[in-house]
């Protein structure tokens, strides 16, 4: 538990509002999930989805928003959740220079149904985004996979997110290898594999006078 008399359990004037989502006291928390698979409690994480609306009453239009907050610490729900008072807020705390925290989720309102947690960071899960679809030929990054660096690949499956150790968010893919590739892991050859976005960069055909020629993009 974290000690505010140390930590500033108070909320700071200087601290600002997190730029990741405007205005959030005019969204409700509709999902709440508590990651805690990991042993190691920083790897552990939150997941809020939150909504705002209807914009449109007829339509029945919401704005969503999709929230991980990574390493949570010191979360204490108030009664009556999800049912809460209305003052939502996410303050940067990056500035008072905490060990591991730089995200504050606190209720201006300090009414029922409140949350309230540190974390380490927050990340909007809206919007990550492939980067590659289906066919993009693509190079393996040598300094941070076990294949080949230089190999070529393609693209056979869409990008679908996925959970990476401490819950950081990456986006994967099946690639089918040019040749197939030797994993000096096991010692045996493969002619594809899973392979994360981080892994990967585009490849660029390029062609000049003296014939064609091929070069990853930098």
């Amino acid at each position: 538990m974290i000690d505010e008399s140390d930590e500033g359990g108070e909320r700071d004037r200087t601290d600002p509002d997190h730029p990741i989502v405007d205005r959030p006291w005019e969204y409700d928390i509709v999902e709440f999930s508590y990651n805690a698979k990991s042993l190691n409690d920083r790897h552990h994480y939150i997941d809020l989805t939150l909504r705002r609306g209807p914009v449109d009453e007829s339509l029945l239009r919401y704005f969503w928003r999709e929230l991980r907050f990574l390493g949570p610490r010191d979360l204490r729900i108030e009664g009556d959740f999800p049912a809460s008072s209305g003052g939502l807020r996410i303050l940067d705390v990056r500035g008072r220079q905490l060990d591991g925290l730089g995200v504050w989720v606190v209720d201006s309102e300090q009414g029922h149904g409140s949350v309230t947690f540190w974390a380490r960071e927050v990340i909007d899960l809206g919007a990550i985004k492939p980067r590659y679809k289906r066919g993009d030929r693509v190079v393996l990054a040598g300094e941070r996979t076990d294949w080949i660096a230089g190999g070529k690949a393609t693209i056979t499956r869409r990008g679908q997110l996925r959970n990476i150790f401490d819950g950081t968010p990456h986006i994967e893919y099946v690639v089918e290898f040019d040749e197939p590739m030797l994993d000096p892991t096991d010692g045996d050859h493969y002619s594809g594999s899973n392979a994360i976005e981080r892994d990967l960069l585009p490849w660029i055909e390029e062609v000049d006078t003296s014939g064609s020629s091929t070069s990853p993009a930098e």
